[in-house]
């Protein structure tokens, strides 16, 4: 719950970098950060699926605020 917690408030000064220093070609930057972000849904996604799945074992999920199609418009995917 507590991990959920501090992902979902880093959804809003989100966790991805920005490339500046390391990439100086803007297209490649855009590119790189939409995989990096891409990957936070996709990591995201499987566990949303473990965790809500029969076999999770959590007998109240509240603790999911958002579902992984919300994290991927908060990332703007």
């Amino acid at each position: 719950e507590a991990s959920m917690k501090k992902f979902y408030s880093s959804l809003f000064s989100p966790p991805i970098p920005t490339f500046e220093d390391i990439i100086k070609d803007p297209e490649l930057r855009k590119i790189a950060r939409s995989k990096t972000a891409r990957r936070v849904v996709d990591v995201y996604q499987e566990l949303y699926d473990a965790i809500t799945s029969e076999k999770g074992g959590y007998a109240d999920v509240s603790f999911l605020s958002h579902d992984p199609d919300q994290v991927k418009t908060l990332l703007s995917l």
